[in-house]
């Protein structure tokens, strides 16, 4: 919509989306004319239903197709390693996104190889 061509910062911390609010959201910051610099989702905890795929994996995934976040706050939303190898990948292709926030996840041994990854690799714009 036009809304997302101004909107800057959008805060949408401890609420309980399930996996269409968080794919309608990534088809929406993934439009061309989308300039959100900063979004919170800090605090989602997954509602997941039966038989469908995890919803923060799968907006973690559909971020690739966004091209204006500079900041995305993750904290407390329960990811697990498997978003943030969708995550590792989505950040290979984003030009600008400059701070990640990821505390109190479960990450594992894994999820920390893909954070350093992140941060270590020359495509990646990500600072902390």
């Amino acid at each position: 919509g036009s809304t997302c061509a101004t909107l800057r910062k959008l805060r949408l911390a401890d609420n309980f989306f399930r996996l269409e609010a968080l794919q309608t959201l990534a088809r929406s910051i993934s439009s061309k004319r989308c300039k959100l610099e900063f979004l919170c989702l800090s605090g989602n905890v997954k509602v997941r239903q039966a038989s469908q795929a995890d919803p923060m994996d799968a907006f973690c995934e559909a971020l690739r197709g966004n091209q204006s976040l500079r900041t995305l706050q993750l904290a407390r939303c329960h990811l697990e390693p498997e978003a943030l190898l969708c995550l590792e990948e989505a950040v290979r292709c984003h030009p600008c996104l400059e701070e990640l926030d990821l505390e109190e996840n479960n990450l594992g041994v894994d999820g920390l190889r893909s954070c350093i990854r992140m941060l270590a690799e020359p495509y990646s714009s990500v600072q902390s």
